[in-house]
């Protein structure tokens, strides 16, 4: 009898540690909140030119930006735009300078800062942040904006799927805002990289949604 009871206290054992599968340990939905603000990563003139060395084709990706922009407009959701701008002091001792130089060139009156002339940005009402890091809120105003709107969830566009677009949205779930990532408004150099931060970031941080689903949620 002994011997039985030693057994069943080995399987309990064994059910304890079981290995539970990838498909259910990840990727759970995180759903949309009532309060949304729409993102818009670095579509800047230098980074939306296929012809610049840093650029990249966003043309398909800035149709769906703009619809979103237009029905965040409509709803008098707030909008934030970034981009990446140094001052000249910073090129002597900021790392990511030395790992990217080319990044250098990014200077205040610079037109490669400009927010991209075929993307409904509004100086007047919407928000635009300027950032030395990849995450929009490294060293920004971004989550005071976030809670002077009350906001609770996050549609993050833009670029890339792999820098600043990914670590934004790490801060994001991190800082306890719904990250929801409009795969067809987001966009990489690489379409290697784009696929793997998009498995990435759904498995792990973020709902990654189409862009009809953003508005037909928010617009029901």
């Amino acid at each position: 009898m002994d011997k039985d009871k030693d057994k069943d206290k080995d399987k309990d054992k064994d059910k304890d540690h079981r290995v539970i599968p990838v498909s259910s340990a990840y990727g759970h939905k995180l759903g949309f909140g009532r309060q949304p603000a729409l993102f818009v990563c670095d579509v800047t003139q230098g980074y939306s030119d296929p012809t610049h060395p840093r650029g990249m084709d966003m043309s398909a990706q800035k149709v769906k930006i703009n619809q979103l922009i237009q029905h965040f407009r409509v709803l008098s959701l707030p909008i934030i735009f970034s981009r990446i701008v140094f001052n000249s002091a910073d090129i002597s001792h900021c790392l990511w300078l030395k790992k990217i130089p080319s990044l250098q060139t990014l200077l205040p009156g610079s037109p490669e800062i400009g927010i991209a002339d075929d993307i409904d940005f509004n100086a007047k009402t919407d928000h635009l942040i300027n950032k030395k890091g990849a995450s929009v809120f490294m060293g920004t105003n971004m989550l005071t904006i976030l809670n002077n709107h009350n906001i609770d969830t996050l549609i993050l566009t833009g670029a890339t799927t792999s820098g600043c677009l990914y670590m934004s949205t790490v801060d994001t779930i991190q800082y306890g805002f719904r990250p929801i990532v409009v795969e067809d408004a987001v966009v990489d150099r690489w379409p290697s990289s784009h696929e793997l931060a998009i498995k990435q970031l759904q498995s792990k941080y973020a709902d990654v949604v189409k862009a009809q689903e953003v508005l037909a949620y928010y617009l029901s």
